[in-house]
């Protein structure tokens, strides 16, 4: 294993908004979308609902499921994010790849189950 791709999460961002630019009500939109983002409306999300708050919060650990804060100090000790890979790829792709990503935990071989994956991108390049 490289150490220099130790502490590197693997993730995407969950939950994104944005308002169009024909959108009837902006100011409505903008307001709601402030609420979502301040600080009471990210702490009601990390300790009601235990997600990852998206605003720099000072955490009580004391209201966190233990799972929760644990999740939280692996995040915290990141040093780099790349996206899941499925995304990357997209939805043919992407699932030949969870699948491919399965079966060589389930045992198969790992140079046989990417060399299928390379196949089926092959294959399925013009769709």
């Amino acid at each position: 294993m490289n150490p220099e791709h130790d502490k590197i999460s693997v993730g995407s961002v969950d939950t994104s908004y944005a308002i169009s630019e024909k959108c009837e009500n902006k100011e409505a939109a903008l307001a709601f979308l402030k609420y979502c983002s301040s600080p009471e409306a990210q702490e009601k999300v990390l300790y009601e609902q235990g997600r990852l708050p998206s605003a720099k919060l000072d955490i009580d650990e004391s209201k966190l499921e233990p799972l929760v804060a644990d999740i939280i100090q692996l995040s915290n000790q990141s040093k780099g994010l790349t996206p899941w890979w499925d995304r990357v790829f997209g939805a043919g792709e992407g699932v030949e790849f969870n699948n491919e990503c399965l079966a060589v935990f389930g045992g198969d071989d790992a140079q046989e189950a990417f060399d299928n994956l390379e196949l089926f991108a092959e294959e399925n390049r013009k769709r």
